[in-house]
């Protein structure tokens, strides 16, 4: 599942969605991709979504600042581009992440 809407649209439109897919069986069969700053921007709601059972993958992007790779930690995987300049660099890191070569 990928959002790619307005921030205002993407929130109104998850609530949406999480009512319909709130079932533990269904849980289990999606995960909601956010990009990177959205994630941050939103990272209260994200956290309770993933409280209560949903996956979440996060896209980063060349502008990603390696250093807040922790911050990632409660995602259930990191999504990057292979052809990025920091994509070498980020599998190299020793984070406990599920990074994702696109």
């Amino acid at each position: 599942l990928s959002l790619e809407y307005g921030l205002n649209l993407k929130l109104q439109k998850l609530k949406r969605i999480i009512e319909i897919i709130n079932n533990q069986f269904i849980q289990e069969k999606i995960t909601i991709k956010v990009k990177y700053m959205d994630f941050i921007k939103y990272k209260k709601e994200y956290s309770n979504l993933i409280r209560n059972g949903f996956k979440i993958a996060v896209l980063i992007d060349e502008g990603f600042d390696i250093s807040k790779l922790k911050e990632l930690e409660i995602s259930k995987y990191v999504l990057i581009n292979k052809d990025l300049k920091i994509y070498p660099e980020i599998i190299k890191s020793k984070h406990s992440l599920n990074i994702i070569g696109m």
